[in-house]
């Protein structure tokens, strides 16, 4: 498991684009969300293979049929703010 920590001012956009990076790179799937109480954190599955759709975060509600991979607070825009990740179906 990596844990990596995102910059606490980028918006969602910002935070999407490094979530995909991360899967792509670590080739391995975000599993959690949180925050270390400075920064947005990541935690990304050991290299299980890359995963066919990246996660995306939002502070509203996931699509129908998406898969949510967990609600918690991060930091968004400078903002702790409520959030869910998920993989889109």
């Amino acid at each position: 498991m990596s844990v990596v920590t995102a910059d606490p001012g980028w918006d969602l956009v910002q935070l999407n684009t490094f979530v995909a990076q991360m899967e792509n790179v670590l080739r391995g799937p975000l599993t959690k969300i949180g925050n270390d109480g400075t920064s947005t954190t990541l935690d990304i599955d050991d290299p299980t293979g890359k995963p066919a759709k990246n996660a995306v975060i939002t502070i509203g509600q996931p699509p129908g049929g998406a898969k949510t991979i967990g609600t918690d607070s991060i930091f968004v825009s400078g903002v702790l703010s409520k959030a869910t990740a998920y993989r889109p179906a």
